[in-house]
């Protein structure tokens, strides 16, 4: 789906020059929470396997952790975005 997303965004993008900004931010967000979907299939998929190792673990893990600030930080980077640039919420 958010392949999908990405791509009738880009479709848009060709269409209507004026928007490019902002439809390229909004294609880089859905591509980062769609990484972060992936992820959390496979540690769902991962989660029932007794395989992994200790250090395996540890290190995805702290993968994890890594990309939900990343998630986190681009979340709160288009939303200050979309604020600054409605003058309806900027005040």
């Amino acid at each position: 789906m958010t392949s999908r997303s990405i791509s009738a965004l880009l479709d848009l993008q060709s269409r209507y020059s004026n928007f490019s900004l902002k439809i390229n931010h909004i294609a880089g967000q859905l591509s980062t929470i769609k990484t972060a979907l992936e992820k959390i299939k496979y540690l769902v998929e991962v989660s029932h396997d007794d395989i992994l190792q200790r250090n395996e673990a540890r290190f995805v893990a702290l993968e994890d952790s890594q990309l939900v600030i990343r998630l986190g930080l681009s979340v709160d980077d288009w939303y200050a975005d979309d604020l600054c640039s409605d003058p309806d919420l900027s005040g």
